[in-house]
């Protein structure tokens, strides 16, 4: 009976992705600079970056401010866990939140084909879009989680909630689902924050929606004694080879990363900034497709239709 379960079992098992919506989708936007696009064609990887050093300085806590603000109504009636202790457990999160607890890495992508927000904020104005197949992407992305019973919690992806009362929604059910589990000793108010957490993966400030973001992440084990290891995400798991976390520097800080392998068939297209549209650019993509092994026939080379003159 799933009431008999202990929270710490029900949190590693728990269909986190069920509480979204689950439509498919066909393709997905890569807004990169073109040197980027250019580091993507040849590695055929996907850069995912750690949640908690993302641009978005709210990430990771904006879920747990939302739920303290909305505990009354999403409380469950009859839970016989006391909402005052569990709010102590989220404000102690929040305060001390670490890549202990919260190890998720992420690649953001968009549902737009041509925004010009997107152009603007993430291209820098002059970059370009990879148009990739969902389907495709996602399995190869799923390929490279070394045991699948880590499952539903490993890999997290979906369209991101940007609506104050679709999140509440979310985390009003997950508190009446993990209400009917059973505690050892208190783990209770640890794991259900921490699910708090794995959910918050998906929402964002409702200022952000313009982006309309479709996120993929992976929420990593690490290596005890090398920590930089990977024990969960591996290039191949049949010759032991696995992923290992780096960083790099942006704006002063240095950012955990892992560059992870992908399908280079889930590439369907390209799409070049407004301001960078010419006939010269689309040559020069050609040229890079064949040069790294991608059939140009079936990738399809376009210009921005929004029409800006500077």
């Amino acid at each position: 009976m799933e009431d008999e379960l202990r929270t710490v079992q029900y949190y590693n098992e728990y269909d986190y992705l069920a509480l979204f919506d689950n439509t498919p989708e066909t393709s997905l936007y890569h807004y990169t600079s073109l040197n980027t696009l250019l580091t993507i064609l040849k590695n055929k990887k996907l850069r995912f970056s750690n949640r908690l050093y993302l641009n978005d300085s709210s990430e990771g806590r904006y879920v747990i401010k939302i739920c303290l603000e909305k505990i009354d109504e999403i409380w469950p009636n009859d839970s016989e866990y006391n909402k005052e202790t569990f709010k102590d457990e989220l404000c102690n999160l929040e305060t001390h939140i670490t890549n202990t607890q919260f190890n998720f890495f992420q690649v953001s992508l968009s549902l737009d084909e041509d925004s010009l927000t997107m152009w603007n904020y993430y291209a820098k104005g002059n970059g370009t879009n990879l148009k990739l197949s969902a389907g495709p992407l996602i399995n190869s992305l799923k390929s490279h989680l070394y045991n699948n019973s880590l499952g539903k919690l490993a890999f997290l992806h979906g369209r991101v909630v940007y609506d104050q009362t679709k999140q509440t929604e979310i985390l009003k059910r997950l508190l009446l689902d993990f209400s009917r589990t059973k505690q050892y000793f208190n783990e209770w108010y640890l794991f259900t924050s921490w699910a708090i957490l794995n959910v918050g993966t998906l929402f964002k400030h409702p200022q952000f929606e313009p982006e309309h973001e479709y996120r993929i992440a992976y929420n990593i084990l690490s290596d005890v004694r090398l920590p930089n290891r990977c024990v969960s995400l591996f290039k191949d798991s049949a010759k032991n080879e696995p992923y290992c976390i780096d960083v790099y520097e942006r704006e002063n800080m240095l950012v955990p990363y892992i560059d992870v392998d992908f399908n280079k068939d889930a590439v369907e297209g390209i799409c070049v900034s407004p301001r960078l549209s010419s006939e010269y650019t689309i040559d020069g993509l050609k040229l890079a497709l064949v040069s790294n092994e991608f059939d140009v026939s079936k990738v399809k080379l376009k210009n921005s239709d929004i029409p800006l003159r500077f």
